[in-house]
């Protein structure tokens, strides 16, 4: 899940394989929202 934070929102990301664990972080944290499974926090802003 350190992929979510170190990559912004619209950036774009050119190595395959961070592409693909951003894709699987994502749908991960999409998934598991609604039945509280995960959840993002903030460290410091």
């Amino acid at each position: 899940m350190a992929q979510l934070r170190r990559i912004e929102k619209g950036e774009i990301i050119e190595e395959a394989h961070m592409r693909n664990r951003q894709l699987v972080a994502g749908w991960v944290y999409e998934r598991g929202q609604a039945e509280n499974v995960i959840e993002k926090k903030q460290k410091r802003g």
